[in-house]
This record gives C-alpha cells, sequence and structure tokens, in this order.
C-alpha cells in the first residue's frame, strides 16, 4: 500500500525542482529576446546609416525574438501550472498531517437555510467537510460537490461513484492535471452569468449582414491599397470609409451588445478548455468514467477545442476595441463585427452542449476529490449499501475531520430489532462527537466516498440532526424552540417514502426533567413506529428508561471519565449501558470553584 505521506511529499519536491528550473530558463530566455531585439534594432539603424545588410540578416534578429517570445509565453504557461501543482501537494500533505482547516475552499456561501443536517454536521465554512474534501477548482465543481453533500442518491448512483472513485485514486497524475488546468481559480467571476450567457436569446445576424460585412471589409482593403498604391488618390478609400461607418451605425449596437455580453465570461474559457482537454486525454477503464467521458464527445471538434476557439475570438475582440493601435484598423476592416457574428454563431451552435460539458466536468472534478480523499486514507474502506432493510452498522469509526493520532474509534450499530441508541454521559465525555462521527461517516458514505471505519454498511438513509441548534435573534425564536421545529421536520421526514436516520443531542434540555421525559418518549415512540433509527444523548438519566420502553426497544450506552488527582481524563470510549454518575461537580472543582454538596450534611 502506497504511503500517501511519501508520495505528496516526493512530488512536491519534485515540482518545486520544476519550478525553479523554468525559472532558471525563463531568465535566460528573457535575456536571449533582449538581446535579439537590441541586435535588430542595432541592425536597422546600421542600415538606415547607410550599411549594406541583406534583408534577410536585419529581419533574422526580430524573427528569432518572436520565436524566443512565443517559447516563452508557453514556458511561463507551464511554469503557473508547476506552480499550481505545488499548491496542490502542499495541501494534500496538509491535510494528511492534519493542518489543512482553514486553509482550502470552504464553500460557506453553498450552506442551505434551515437545512436538516447540514449546520449540525459541519458541512459547510471553516474546518468543514467541504474544505477537507473539495479539490475542484471551477465554481460548478465545487458547487456538484455541495450539492452531493446536502441531497439523497439513490444505491445505483453511489456505486458507480464509487467504481469511478475506486480507479482515480491511484491516479495522481490525472488529479494533478485537474489542479494544474487553473492557474488563477479567480478567472471564474461570475459562474451563474457564465451558464445564463450560454442560455442567452440569440442576437441574430442574417446571412446577407455578414456577406455585406465581407464585401466592405474586401474593399476598404483594396481602396487603402489604391490610395497608397496608385496615382488616385484617396477618395476611393474616403466613399468606403463613409459605406463602411453607415453600415456599421446599422450593426453597432447588436455588436457592442455581443461586446458588452461576453465581458464577464472571457477569463474563464481557456482554464475551463484546459480541464476539458485534460479529460478527453485521459483513457478511463471503469463503465461510470467511460460513460461520463462520452459525454464530452462531439460530431468533430472535441469541445475543450470548440471552447479554445471560442477564448480566442473573444479575445481577439477584446483586443480590437480596446487597443489604440488596433481600434481604427479594426473598425475600417469591420474586426469587430466578423467576431461577434462568429462568437454569436458558435454560441448558437454550442450553447447548450456547453452547459453539458461543464457539467461533466464538474463531475469529474467532484469525482477527483473523493478519490483524492480516498487515497489520502489508505485505512479508510468503501462502504456496502443495503438496499432491502434499514441498517447502519460501522465498526472502530472515526471522525473524518479529527487527527488521526488522537482519533478514538467507536462502533455503531441499529437495525430494525434495535433501532434506538441512547447515550448517557459526562459533560466533555464524547456524546457529541460520536453522534457527529456516525453522521459525518454516513453522509460520506451517501455521496460515494470512503468513510473513515474499519466495515461499513448503511441504508439508503434522508438524515436528520439536532446536534448544533441556535437561538434565533433575527427570528425571535429561542434554542428550545428551534429544536422542537427540529423534532417536527424529523416526525414529518418520517413519514416519507425511505428510511429516516436522526441525531438528537441533549434531547429537550431547554424544559424540566418531568416534561422532557414524557416528550422525548412519546417522539422516540413516534419516529421508531415509523421505521426511523437513530441516537439520542441525554445528561438526564431518567431518559435512558426510553430504551426498555420502546417495542422493539433500543439500548444504551455511555461515556465516562475518572479523575486522576486533581485532573480529570477522558478516555472517549463508548461502553454498554447507563452512566452511573455524572462529573459536573468535578469539573468545576478542577477550575477552582469549590463546591459543597449540601445534600450529604
Amino acid at each position: 500500500m502506497d504511503n500517501p505521506q511519501q508520495e505528496y511529499a516526493s512530488r512536491l519536491e519534485s515540482r518545486k525542482k520544476a519550478v525553479d528550473d523554468h525559472l532558471k530558463k525563463e531568465r535566460s530566455f528573457g535575456f536571449a529576446r533582449l538581446f535579439s531585439f537590441l541586435l535588430g534594432l542595432l541592425l536597422l539603424f546600421l542600415t538606415l546609416a547607410q550599411f549594406d545588410f541583406p534583408a534577410w540578416l536585419i529581419l533574422a534578429p526580430f524573427a528569432v525574438f518572436v520565436v524566443l517570445l512565443v517559447l516563452h509565453d508557453r514556458m511561463i504557461r507551464e511554469r503557473r501550472g508547476l506552480e499550481q501543482a505545488v499548491l496542490y501537494y502542499e495541501m494534500e500533505l496538509a491535510r494528511v498531517n492534519h493542518t489543512w482547516m482553514g486553509k482550502g475552499f470552504n464553500g460557506s456561501q453553498f450552506e442551505p437555510d434551515k437545512h436538516p443536517y447540514a449546520v449540525d454536521l459541519d458541512l459547510f465554512g471553516k474546518a468543514s467537510l467541504f474544505e477537507y474534501l473539495c479539490r475542484a477548482k471551477t465554481p460548478t465543481g465545487q458547487r456538484k460537490l455541495a450539492n452531493w453533500l446536502v441531497a439523497k442518491s439513490e444505491i445505483e448512483v453511489l456505486s458507480r461513484r464509487q467504481e469511478a472513485v475506486h480507479e482515480l485514486s491511484p491516479n495522481l497524475d490525472f488529479q494533478e492535471s485537474l489542479a494544474q488546468g487553473v492557474t488563477d481559480p479567480t478567472v471564474f467571476r461570475d459562474p451563474e452569468y457564465f451558464e445564463a450567457w450560454m442560455g442567452m436569446a440569440p442576437i441574430p445576424f442574417g446571412g446577407y449582414e455578414k456577406s455585406i460585412a465581407y464585401f466592405l471589409s474586401l474593399l476598404s482593403g483594396i481602396t487603402l491599397v489604391v490610395w497608397f498604391g496608385t496615382t488616385w488618390g484617396g477618395l476611393p478609400f474616403l466613399a468606403s470609409c463613409i459605406l463602411s461607418g453607415t453600415y456599421f451605425s446599422y450593426l453597432g449596437g447588436r455588436v457592442i451588445r455581443v461586446l458588452s455580453s461576453v465581458e464577464k465570461i472571457s477569463e474563464g474559457l481557456n482554464s475551463y478548455a484546459s480541464l476539458l482537454e485534460r479529460v478527453e486525454t485521459e483513457t478511463f477503464l471503469s463503465e461510470p468514467l467511460v460513460d461520463l467521458k462520452k459525454k464530452l464527445e462531439t460530431d468533430g471538434t472535441p469541445a475543450s477545442e470548440e471552447i479554445r476557439k471560442l477564448a480566442k475570438w473573444v479575445k481577439k475582440l477584446e483586443d480590437g476595441n480596446r487597443n489604440v493601435i488596433l481600434f481604427p484598423f479594426a473598425r475600417l476592416m469591420f474586426w469587430s463585427t466578423h467576431l461577434a457574428m462568429a462568437i454569436e454563431g458558435w454560441r448558437e451552435r454550442n450553447g447548450e452542449a456547453v452547459l453539458g460539458w461543464i457539467d461533466t466536468l464538474a463531475e469529474f472534478e467532484t469525482l477527483s476529490s473523493l478519490a483524492a480523499h480516498a487515497y489520502s486514507n489508505p485505512d479508510n474502506v468503501f462502504p456496502e449499501f443495503e438496499p432491502k432493510e434499514a441498517i447502519l452498522e460501522g465498526v472502530s469509526l472515526g471522525h473524518p475531520l479529527m487527527d488521526r493520532k488522537t482519533c478514538v474509534r467507536n462502533s455503531i450499530r441499529l437495525t430494525q430489532e434495535t433501532p434506538l441508541v441512547i447515550i448517557s454521559g459526562s459533560n466533555m465525555s464524547g456524546k457529541s462527537t460520536y453522534m457527529r462521527t456516525v453522521g459525518t461517516n454516513t453522509v460520506l458514505a451517501l455521496i460515494g466516498a470512503t468513510v473513515h471505519a474499519s466495515q461499513f454498511r448503511v441504508s439508503p438513509f434522508r438524515i436528520a440532526a439536532s446536534i448544533q441548534i441556535r437561538d434565533s435573534l433575527q427570528e425571535g425564536i429561542s434554542k428550545f424552540y428551534q429544536e422542537i421545529l427540529r423534532v417536527r421536520e424529523m416526525i414529518d421526514l418520517s413519514h416519507e417514502e425511505g428510511p429516516l436516520l436522526f441525531f438528537i443531542d441533549e434531547i429537550f434540555q431547554g424544559t424540566n426533567s418531568h416534561d422532557r421525559r414524557i416528550a422525548a418518549q412519546s417522539i422516540m415512540k413516534k419516529l421508531v413506529r415509523e421505521g426511523a433509527m437513530g441516537l439520542i444523548s441525554t445528561h438526564d438519566l431518567a431518559l435512558t428508561q426510553i430504551a426498555e420502553n420502546l417495542l422493539p426497544p433500543g439500548k444504551n450506552f455511555h461515556f465516562e471519565d475518572r479523575m486522576e488527582g486533581d485532573k480529570m481524563i477522558f478516555d472517549y470510549t463508548m461502553k454498554e449501558g447507563v452512566i452511573e454518575k455524572g462529573n459536573a461537580l468535578n469539573l468545576l472543582r478542577s477550575i477552582g470553584l469549590e463546591v459543597e454538596d449540601e445534600s450529604a450534611t
């Protein structure tokens, strides 16, 4: 089995060296460019000073300059790709070494309002599951991963994702190539606009309008040659300019609309093309990846070339309108008009297909993220799916976001015969973390990812959780009322098709013990009766009796602590049965707050 830490470190060192080598070559190319340009100027100056040099000798340094310019530009692009590879492997090492928190893209903008488990299981935001998983560079790839995390998928879909992830996991070159494809993630300034632009109503240009534009371009060129090459003077050229200006005033509004519409999409096109090219040139073996790649097939030109063609036209259009020197000639030769017509024709032919290409690319990015997650965690396993009966069974579960060195593993088993686990325990003993461990691994399983366990079997659950409930000052709702609203949502979800998996931390903590016991027992009976299963935690030992009163019965487990001198020790290991004592008094005493137990006197 590969050691991901060693492999990442080796690749990181190799890419850093490659960056240094490129920088040295770039400096050499820079000096060579400068020398060739100055040499050309010198020969030109000497020629003007009556020295007789052949034309080829004067032009040769400028030709060398142009060649070096092209090669230098290519080398800079390669170096920027290598720099992205360096950043990629630095982040992979950070994940392996558990120093990744706050360094990646956290996806906080994707957190849905009032979602039944996104906040409770820390799916989005700093140090979230999304930040830990996401390697996608495109906004559509990032959104695809977010959607997978919060939506339910069928077992057939999950099995195909697992197969794809299994193939991609050892393919570090492909994962790296997707990272290199975007040298500057800020180029995707407005992804929603990009999608909207592809689906915008066409800006029509008739066939005869294109023919007239080509004729006037040719006429302008001919009359310009006539002006400088004959004795006819500039009147033909002036007449041509008047005709061209009149015709542009007729077309100009539409041309300007095209120009303004492409301003927001121009920067990201080459990045999309590079990423698509990486997918197109990769050979896949598994059926899911082969089928996915087929979605990029076109009748002739590859998707990457089509987008790169659009990128070139957009750049030429912008250059013709922004460059002060080129602008008069661009206007005279209908440069902007021809390009605007070409861009609109491209959008009419490919607009709908492009959205499919970008969505396919997003799925490859998301699968690659899950594959990198699998490779970085070789002790993880692919879960088994149980389509017939509701079951959740995990052996040696650990929280995927915790440091492997300190993570304590526990197991879980929920079946139709034992649908409820009640967890009692002292403060800070690990109850909430355990619930998040089970919930987060279940989310991973249900997106097609590997889980942090030695074995894991799960049904296609819908999930609901009440672990991280807060007061809402804006809505004027208390924490307790927020909790009962979430429980109401769980009851409603339990009526829908498919099993529900629920997590309730410190159930009904905001009310007295008498009301809490009655309410909790009633709610658990309703949920279990509808086929739901889940975990609840409590400090109230009276609630542990609920397990015995259910049909089918639940099961009690607990976390505990022990005192060693003045120090409180937690082993974070779940044990069967009900906790026998609390630790609130010991916690107070451990920080110097002496309390007297008057009931003992």
